[in-house]
């Protein structure tokens, strides 16, 4: 007994160190002839402990996602409902002023130069390592750092308020007193700069369930406020104040939060600590490259066909590029999770269950990309037309959208191929070579919009953006990808995509089997049960994306379900 309890004193000392129980069982610390009952005991110890490892982060990570798609659910919920009174209450062309500006503050952003998206990296390294002095040197120099800047921001905005209303085609009555919302806009940007490392904390502590709540809690205050404000004859500029009044309760409360999970950063002194800023800034060039890239990306369009046309010409591309991302934002919610796991494989040298993963994902990502745009191409004009009502207000957006929507779903696909691959890369350490192909991105991006803009009209500036994700795409990240995985083009090509693309074509016939039987939906109990039917019909040919093992595993699964049930 002596000799047991001496190898469990062995094996737990090596656990709590570097190597841990399985060092202690390789190692052979276990002797004698309890070295098999002790190998054994300890095999269970380890497994066990893996297992509740696994089940700690599993929670975190579907806490997270869950979160996530609960603020997902609340912005299109009051998008969905608070988007035709607004068009309603501004008219067209205020809408599609109020929607470029929008575009406008998304390039505000640009000031910080990464420094945001670099301090959340380097605040979570440090609260992960448990350095909250770090943590505190980096709030510190980051706070007034920001805060300068978001005093730029309120100098660009004014010099913007002036520049904007004379380079865009709009009504006097809309052009008078835009000045003042664009500043308005600006100062809300500014004010959030300061309070930016405190969102940072509440990331590194993987708190995304609480950043998440408080989001759809000032949302819905936003939503509130927006409506009083119209229907007391608000304008732009109430819609702008309203903005601002969320924007500044929502920093306040994400800082004090902040500070109240992590108490070792109150009483932080803002400082100006060059060594902190440093340090900052190498991530944050390459963050700020990522950013800009996808700000052109997504915003360049919209300024694109207000210079070309005229500000209400934005917005039927408005409303079908806001369909897309909505589709795309699914997309990426649930790909972020990707990037944990493939860290780790990467770092076991497990290449081919790497390979697995990123083909598996890439997959279902791309095929829930095809099937997006299938089922939004077919059912968008009776959507527009239950959803935005049948006035002639509307009737210019309801036969525009459908078609700018298919040109810009193209697009979406095409970029479907890259998500899981854009978290391949960031796991394989490349986040220059990631930024480098964003950035080329977003510049053939704007150069093809503006040239099929003029030459194709507003389809033009989408038929832009779809050309580049498909370059980018096949050209560049996919041999990337292949470098990574150990795996020809050729192969992972026809891996990746034969599959999607059948589902994708048995998906269509499906629909259009749904549409000549069915009458186009008119209500929106209706819509419900076509969304229904879609999910039916996608689930059994969603086994076409499987593997044959994956698939015998998902069978077999749903052939025991109903002996379970029947067993109790």
């Amino acid at each position: 007994m002596d000799e047991v309890r001496a190898d469990r004193h062995v094996s737990l000392r090596l656990l709590r160190s570097s190597g841990g129980l399985q060092s202690a069982i390789l190692k052979g610390c276990c002797r004698g002839r309890h070295s098999i009952h002790f190998q054994r005991r300890s095999l269970y110890v380890l497994f066990r402990s893996r297992e509740l490892q696994f089940l700690s982060v599993a929670r975190t990570v579907v806490r997270n996602l869950a979160s996530s798609w609960v603020g997902f659910a609340s912005q299109l919920v009051v998008t969905f409902f608070l988007t035709p009174f607004v068009i309603g209450a501004l008219g067209t062309e205020a809408y599609g002023v109020w929607l470029l500006l929008q575009a406008t503050v998304g390039y505000y952003g640009l000031v910080d130069m990464g420094l945001r998206a670099g301090l959340t990296q380097s605040i979570t390294r440090r609260i992960a390592a448990g350095d909250i002095d770090a943590v505190r040197g980096h709030l510190g120099a980051a706070v007034p750092m920001l805060a300068c800047l978001g005093l730029l921001v309120t100098v660009i905005g004014g010099a913007l308020g002036w520049v904007l209303p004379r380079a865009v085609e709009m009504a006097p009555a809309v052009q008078s007193g835009l000045w003042i919302v664009i500043l308005v806009q600006a100062v809300s940007v500014g004010l959030q700069m300061p309070f930016a490392p405190y969102g940072a904390v509440l990331v590194g502590l993987q708190r995304y369930d609480i950043a998440n709540g408080l989001a759809v809690v000032t949302r819905l205050l936003s939503a509130g406020l927006t409506y009083l404000a119209l229907v007391n004859g608000g304008g732009l500029l109430a819609l702008s104040v309203v903005l601002l009044i969320s924007n500044v309760i929502d920093s306040v409360i994400r800082s004090r939060l902040a500070i109240y999970l992590l108490p070792g950063i109150r009483g932080v002194v803002p400082k100006l600590n060059r060594s902190e800023l440093s340090e900052l800034s190498n991530v944050g060039v390459w963050n700020f490259l990522i950013h800009i890239s996808r700000r052109l990306i997504c915003f360049s369009d919209a300024l694109v066909i207000g210079v070309l046309f005229s500000a209400a010409a934005v917005v039927p591309f408005g409303i079908a590029s806001a369909l897309v991302e909505y589709g795309d934002r699914i997309i990426v919610m649930s790909v972020r999770i990707l990037f944990p796991t493939m860290v780790q494989l990467k770092a076991d040298g497990n290449r081919e269950h790497l390979r697995d993963l990123y083909i598996g994902a890439t997959r279902i990502i791309f095929a829930t990309s095809i099937a997006i745009v299938i089922v939004g191409a077919t059912w968008i004009t009776p959507f527009l037309l239950l959803w935005l009502g049948g006035g002639a207000e509307t009737e210019a957006i309801r036969a525009q959208a459908p078609a700018l929507f298919l040109a810009l779903g193209i697009a979406f696909a095409f970029v479907g191929l890259q998500r899981a691959g854009i978290q391949l890369i960031l796991a394989d350490g490349q986040l220059k070579r990631l930024a480098f192909f964003l950035f080329a991105e977003a510049a053939l991006n704007l150069v093809l919009s503006l040239v099929c803009g003029r030459w194709l009209g507003v389809i033009g500036v989408a038929i832009g953006t779809a050309i580049p994700a498909a370059i980018m795409g096949f050209g560049y990240h996919l041999p990337l990808h292949c470098k990574v995985l150990g795996i020809r083009y050729s192969r992972l090509l026809a891996e990746l995509a034969v599959r999607p693309v059948i589902f994708g074509m048995l998906l269509l016939g499906a629909m259009q089997l749904m549409t000549q039987v069915t009458a186009a939906p008119a209500t929106w109990p209706a819509f419900a049960s076509r969304g229904i039917a879609v999910v039916v019909i996608s689930m059994p040919l969603g086994l076409l994306l499987l593997s044959t093992a994956q698939r015998s595993v998902v069978l077999g699964k749903l052939v025991s379900l109903p002996r379970i049930a029947f067993s109790r």
